[in-house]
């Protein structure tokens, strides 16, 4: 796309977005110089990234090499198990996979390295400005607080939205069978827990709770979010209430507030963004993954593909743009469904499945018919027929893939 071929990319950021990109880049382009770098030396989360099948199979046709390292890692489910109220469902669904993040990174750089990647681990990038004087292209892949978002706020009008809710990721020994979404109650108070497996011996758990609940359980350390041992205990005994006597591997630092993000713009001259960078979605959707390897390939694509950086960063986000969009407000409806779940404690496990399920317009009447909403019809038919009657389930709703 340009006379020097020898174009010079600076990534930002060596998450899963930005090492993808790194991976695709070269492999589109063997000419161009990728340099990333990634402020944090350790990336040794062992939390879980969920991939559906479809992205996948992108990822198998762009680099098979990669794909076929990855796919003896992944850990694959199809059933979504509900329990609610003392009642229980379970749901079929589309094949969904999941890796740990610190094995999915390791992959990644191995790959970035034999494509001749120069990876900069524990060094923080130069100022984005500097970057954008040394470099036909500055690559932002360094997340929802991203430095250089906020480097060039008048440009990208980032409008940072915080969630009522407080959540904490967790690891725990033990490899579940499918997704599972339970509620508890302590105290008068619920407990959220998202789950599903992502290694043979380990799961991804997320427990989430209204801010109000968080406080009223004693769970700010010090008056502070940190993950003190009143919160160690807690989940210990959450994770035994609801998976048996299981050990609690692994936990994030502090019990967070989810911060959405939504950039206006994603490109100024010839710094871009993408991934959390440019939109941070609600974890309920498990998209953010698929969505920055997506955001990667297009970008790639049309880098090598128009005359110029700007027209290519344009077309990059005209793609993009529309799809991501579609992708945040199913987010953000999840996310609100979430955080006002106490309005649902009450129901039947047949009203609480159903309105879960499609509390985002993700999923189609048809794809319902043909699983969830057999299943909910056999648990209890009256329950169900209620549940369609009050959520309205009578058109299909739009589905985005």
């Amino acid at each position: 796309m340009r006379e020097d071929p020898r174009m010079r990319i600076a990534v930002v950021g060596g998450g899963p977005g930005g090492l993808f990109f790194a991976v695709f880049a070269r492999l589109a382009r063997p000419d161009w110089q990728v340099t990333v770098w990634e402020r944090d030396s350790a990336q040794s989360s062992g939390f879980g990234l969920v991939l559906p099948r479809r992205a996948l199979e992108t990822l198998r046709q762009r680099d098979p090499d990669l794909s076929h390292r990855l796919d003896s890692r992944m850990v694959w489910w199809e059933n979504v198990l509900i329990r609610h109220n003392g009642g229980s469902v379970s749901i079929a669904g589309p094949p969904y996979s999941s890796i740990s993040r610190a094995l999915l990174l390791s992959e990644l750089r191995v790959r970035c390295q034999e494509l001749q990647v120069q990876i900069r681990t524990g060094q923080a990038a130069p100022d984005s400005p500097e970057l954008a004087r040394t470099h036909e292209l500055v690559v932002a892949a360094d997340g929802a607080n991203s430095l250089v978002r906020s480097a060039h706020q008048r440009s990208f009008g980032s409008t940072p939205k915080v969630g009522r809710s407080r959540y904490a990721w967790l690891c725990m020994g033990e490899q579940l069978d499918a997704f599972q979404f339970y509620t508890l109650e302590r105290s008068g108070n619920v407990i959220q827990i998202h789950s599903y497996p992502h290694a043979t011996d380990a799961s991804t758990v997320i427990i989430e709770m209204r801010e109000e609940a968080w406080r009223r359980l004693s769970l700010a350390s010090d008056g502070t979010d940190a993950f003190g041992e009143s919160s160690v205990q807690f989940c210990q005994q959450i994770l035994t209430d609801a998976f048996g006597k299981v050990p609690l591997l692994a936990h994030s630092r502090s019990w967070r507030r989810f911060v959405s993000v939504s950039a206006e713009s994603w490109t100024t001259r010839n710094v871009v963004l993408m991934g959390d960078a440019a939109h941070a979605m609600h974890f309920s959707t498990g998209s953010g993954t698929k969505l920055a390897m997506d955001d990667a390939l297009v970008l790639v694509d049309c880098l090598a593909g128009e005359a110029g950086i700007e027209s290519a960063l344009q077309a990059y986000q005209n793609r993009r743009y529309p799809t991501v969009s579609e992708f945040a407000r199913a987010a953000e409806a999840s996310r609100v469904w979430f955080e006002e779940i106490d309005a649902y404690r009450d129901k039947h496990i047949s009203e609480f499945a159903l309105s879960l399920l499609i509390r985002s317009g993700r999923i189609s009447a048809e794809r319902l018919r043909w699983a969830g909403m057999q299943a909910l019809r056999d648990t209890d038919e009256p329950g169900f027929r209620r549940a369609r009657v009050e959520l309205g389930v009578f058109a299909e709703p739009r589905r985005i893939s």
